[in-house]
């Protein structure tokens, strides 16, 4: 088994919001988030760079901070052949990504939020 690191950003919602319910994590009581992005890497400084920068860019690469957005970055094991399949470039794997990180065993190991008055907040996500 090798260790890889996994995030996921999007929106913070409320209970009373309407979302989809297939794209969205119950990780606490407080917020439901909403999941825009997601990808994985072999790294975690890697990883965490790469999640903070997409939830703040546009696609056409200008930075658009959005209030009340999120990341969360989470470690989980995976099979030798699962972690060979990382392509650290793109950040994604031949295999669900997603699965993992709605279905498997997972350990958060950081967050942050860009709250509403767009200022970012480490570790808001208590679990």
């Amino acid at each position: 088994m090798k260790t890889a690191y996994f995030y996921i950003n999007g929106s913070l919602l409320n209970s009373g919001d309407k979302y989809d319910q297939d794209n969205v994590l119950e990780l606490d009581k407080q917020y439901i988030y909403e999941i825009n992005n997601y990808g994985v890497s072999k790294k975690l400084d890697k990883c965490k760079y790469g999640a903070i920068c997409d939830a703040f860019t546009t696609v056409k690469g200008e930075r658009n901070i959005v209030a009340n957005s999120y990341v969360a970055i989470f470690e989980i094991n995976i099979s030798n052949a699962e972690f060979k399949t990382i392509d650290e470039e793109i950040m994604l794997a031949d295999f669900d990504i997603l699965d993992f990180i709605k279905n498997k065993s997972k350990k958060l190991i950081y967050s942050g939020m860009f709250n509403k008055d767009k200022k970012f907040v480490e570790d808001f996500i208590k679990i």
